[in-house]
């Protein structure tokens, strides 16, 4: 539990970001906006984002800024010109203060004018930036914008800043060295979740063609393009394969060796 600088907010990692409580109740997510020329302020955004649209005009999901590097800007100059600037941001932050930031994922919806920015914090344990990470990016980031667009067309710019989520999404392969050691929930094809002298039974209901696993990456090696999973104690994964299964399986120490393409997702787990 971190606190915010004002007595009101008491801040927490939450799946689904930096979550807040304070006056205006549970279940609101803290990020810092600035909208025409305003100066920058916390601003309480539902947790499951009911305050904004679950699309945009021009075609992109909100969702799909879950997923590690994705940018979405249309065509527009602006846009690019919007993007730069978060960029130079995370450059000079970087440069004066030594905060190491990066764009988790980034969209632009010009017919709003608003840009989605959430960010990676590279030297963090989860990737997490604090609230306080969050504020000194927005301001810089509102001035940024000033100096790239001027005045007159920056004020007209709104902007959310956020992180990516404690059960963020992570980068296969480029990201499994990094969050070596945490617990990971991966998607593998079921043939994929295999033991020597385990088996591993199907129910004739189960339709998937994949199963989500909770491992850690043990050991990744570029050079073959695969990575030894280590099964990971948790109830998620009891649940999977059952418990008399599950037991087998811990008690053998058995990992899974598989190819970086057969990963087709990869997030942090944590345990609630």
């Amino acid at each position: 539990l971190a606190s915010a600088r004002s007595p009101r907010l008491a801040l927490s990692l939450a799946p689904t970001g930096i979550r807040a409580t304070g006056t205006r109740g549970p279940g609101t997510r803290l990020v810092t906006s600035c909208t025409r020329g305003d100066s920058t302020r916390m601003e309480p955004v539902d947790v499951d984002g009911e305050e904004l649209p679950a699309s945009t005009s021009s075609g992109f999901k909100l969702k799909e800024l879950d997923r590690p590097g994705t940018v979405l800007i249309g065509t527009t100059q602006v846009g690019a010109q919007v993007l730069e600037a978060a960029r130079s941001t995370i450059t000079g932050l970087e440069e004066d203060q030594g905060l190491k930031l990066d764009i988790f994922s980034f969209g632009f919806e010009p017919s709003y004018g608003k840009a989605f920015v959430r960010l990676d914090k590279i030297d963090n344990k989860y990737g997490s930036p604090t609230l306080d990470d969050i504020e000194v990016f927005s301001r810089r980031y509102g001035q940024a914008l000033a100096d790239a667009l001027g005045e007159g067309v920056s004020d007209d710019i709104e902007f959310e800043v956020s992180s990516p989520g404690a059960e963020r999404e992570i980068r296969v392969p480029g990201e499994l060295t990094r969050f070596a050691g945490l617990p990971l929930r991966v998607e593998l094809p079921k043939e994929s979740v295999a033991f020597d002298g385990i088996e591993v039974k199907r129910s004739k209901n189960d339709l998937l063609a994949t199963m989500s696993v909770v491992v850690t990456a043990e050991e990744v090696d570029e050079e073959t393009g695969t990575v030894v999973l280590l099964p990971f104690k948790t109830k998620r994964n009891e649940a999977a394969f059952g418990r008399k299964t599950w037991n087998k399986i811990l008690k053998s120490k058995k990992v899974l060796r598989v190819g970086f393409g057969e990963i087709t997702r990869a997030n942090i787990h944590l345990e609630f």
